[in-house]
């Protein structure tokens, strides 16, 4: 498969992304990408059409039963596809924007929401309502969010520390609203608007609730020279690529292969077990590797 050579030319991309989207997505998406560069489809239209994409797999799976989680899993691969196509559309056509990674990340946590909803309330009705059913949905709910926020974080610093040598850790929401004035004064539309304004508060939040790959004690801009960033990049690449694991497409592609083969049992216990022992193995490598080495 013909791989994103933009992508493939920055070593960093590779230590932090998943692997499904190394060896799946990406080189899916990087020749739809080319097929598109000359369409009148901006990357941002793209990704609106992902979301699409992802509601209609919500609604399938809301709907229950084997046909409807096949086509639930096939506008979700078709909605993760989309994910890793519209930046590198972005590239081809020279779009890239500040705002487009906002939209992305939102529409992302969009889809997820949309297939969980859909998925919960399938599988809440098939169980005739029951209550240790409704709790577990909850729990594994709670517990989604706690893993993306680590993975989301953890990435963010990474990449942050990595591509500009620095590390610029969230105060307060008014810290974000000025950083971004020039964001919010360029993108006039209300959506716009809306939604730079929830990557402000989701972001103060990750900072405060969970940091697990915080480099140092004080709490305030710290700049990397070359050879710290190489020490970043030894001391945390290995464990970058245990984070991975925990991120969102991995899990949507256990989702798309336990509804497409209609494994309800597998699916509960791999969300509910599986993927949370990987998540606290991973903060504990990733603290011990630190304080080992600080």
């Amino acid at each position: 498969m013909i791989k994103d050579p933009i992508y493939g030319k920055n070593n960093l991309f590779a230590v932090a992304d998943e692997a499904v989207n190394t060896y799946i997505f990406r080189p899916l998406g990087w020749p739809i990408a080319k097929f598109l560069k000359n369409s009148p489809i901006s990357a941002n239209q793209l990704t609106f059409i992902g979301l699409i994409f992802g509601i209609l797999s919500g609604v399938f799976y809301y709907y229950g039963g084997n046909l409807n989680y096949f086509f639930g899993a096939l506008f979700l691969f078709i909605a993760s596809l989309i994910d890793c196509t519209d930046g590198p559309l972005a590239r081809l056509k020279n779009m890239q924007s500040e705002f487009g990674k906002i939209l992305e990340g939102i529409v992302d946590y969009l889809v997820g929401l949309s297939v969980f909803i859909g998925l919960s309330i399938s599988l809440y009705r098939e169980s005739n309502y029951s209550k240790g059913t409704l709790f577990v949905i909850v729990i594994v709910f709670i517990l989604i969010i706690v893993q993306n926020i680590g993975w989301d974080y953890s990435r963010m610093q990474f990449m942050n520390i990595m591509e500009k040598g620095i590390f610029e850790p969230v105060t307060s929401f008014s810290d974000f609203y000025q950083k971004h004035a020039e964001l919010r004064y360029k993108e006039r539309g209300i959506i716009a608007k809306i939604s730079i304004v929830g990557y402000y508060i989701y972001n103060l939040a990750v900072e405060r609730i969970l940091s697990p790959t915080f480099p140092y004690k004080k709490r305030e801009v710290k700049y990397f020279n070359e050879d710290e960033r190489k020490q970043y990049y030894k001391r945390f690449r290995l464990i970058m690529r245990l984070w991975t694991w925990n991120a969102a497409k991995t899990k949507i592609v256990f989702i798309v292969l336990c509804t497409i083969f209609y494994q309800k049992k597998i699916l509960i216990f791999g969300l509910l077990l599986g993927f949370n022992l990987l998540w606290i193995m991973t903060f504990i490598a990733h603290k011990i590797n630190f304080y080992k080495k600080s």
